[in-house]
C-alpha cells in the first residue's frame, strides 16, 4: 500500500467513525496532525478493546459473543 492510498483509508475510517452514534462503540474525538504523524483521539473503552480481551482470556465462547452482538444492536 502506497502513503497515498494509506492516507485515504485513514480518511475514510475517520469519517466513519465520526459518523457511528452508539452507547456500546467507543466515540471519535477528533485528530490532530503533526508534520510526521496523525493521531485520532477515541473515548476511552472501559475493560479494554476486544482485542485486548482475546489476548488475555483466548476464544471466547458463544455465550460471550451472543452479549457482544446484543450490546451492539441494542
Amino acid at each position: 500500500m502506497t502513503n497515498s492510498s494509506q492516507v485515504a483509508a485513514l480518511e475514510r475510517e475517520i469519517r466513519l467513525l465520526r459518523d457511528l452514534d452508539h452507547p456500546n462503540i467507543v466515540r471519535y474525538l477528533g485528530t490532530q496532525r503533526t508534520k510526521r504523524r496523525l493521531f485520532i483521539f477515541l473515548e476511552c473503552a472501559e475493560g479494554g478493546s476486544v482485542a485486548s480481551r482475546l489476548k488475555n482470556f483466548g476464544v471466547f465462547s458463544e455465550a460471550v459473543i451472543r452479549r457482544y452482538v446484543r450490546l451492539l444492536t441494542l
